[in-house]
């Protein structure tokens, strides 16, 4: 990724935040590696973060964490409801 970003004239010291929504887990760690190489903080989205989200579903692990993202931002972005 670092090359990708030197290629594309990005400067890696100016990123301050990451998301990582990855529904294949043992990639996680894979961008969580990249976003400390980044100096970044990255908050991982998914079925454990109640504190963020309240998902209204029988079983909330079984919410991709993809869908939990899209949920946050259109959250954020639009407002809601809070739990």
């Amino acid at each position: 990724m670092l090359s990708l970003f030197r290629a594309s004239g990005v400067d890696a010291s100016g990123i301050s935040g990451v998301s990582i929504s990855c529904v294949v887990p043992p990639l996680k760690a894979v961008f969580e590696q990249l976003a400390r190489v980044t100096s970044a903080s990255s908050p991982a989205a998914g079925a454990r973060h109640p504190d963020r989200l309240s998902l209204n579903v029988e079983n909330p692990r079984e919410v991709g964490a993809d869908r939990v993202a899209n949920a946050l931002a259109a959250h954020r972005l639009y407002g809601g409801r809070s739990s």
